[in-house]
């Protein structure tokens, strides 16, 4: 599998931008609710958030304080493309 049949889009490579950004974000931040994550990637509709899960690659659970507030936590899969992003991000930066 490569992280091009992850985030391949026919929408155009914002979408796939802001893809990668949530991933990072919850990597550092998780777990978030999904509203704060959708607030910290500009996904104001919640799209980015259901590709994510339609992906398999972020998971919800509900939030046993508040009850409508479902947060947002990196699945096994997510992890392991978040690791792969890393290694990427890395071979370009020793390449600069």
């Amino acid at each position: 599998m490569s992280i091009l049949d992850i985030f391949g889009s026919p929408y155009g490579k914002k979408l796939v931008k802001k893809e990668i950004k949530a991933l990072l974000v919850l990597s550092q931040k998780q777990p978030l609710t999904v509203d704060k994550l959708c607030r910290e990637i500009d996904d104001k509709h919640y799209i980015i958030v259901k590709r994510l899960a339609v992906k398999g690659l972020i998971e919800f659970k509900d939030n046993a304080l508040v009850a409508p507030l479902r947060l947002v936590y990196l699945s096994e899969k997510g992890k392991e493309v978040v690791k792969v992003l890393s290694i990427i991000g890395g071979e370009v930066l020793e390449k600069q």
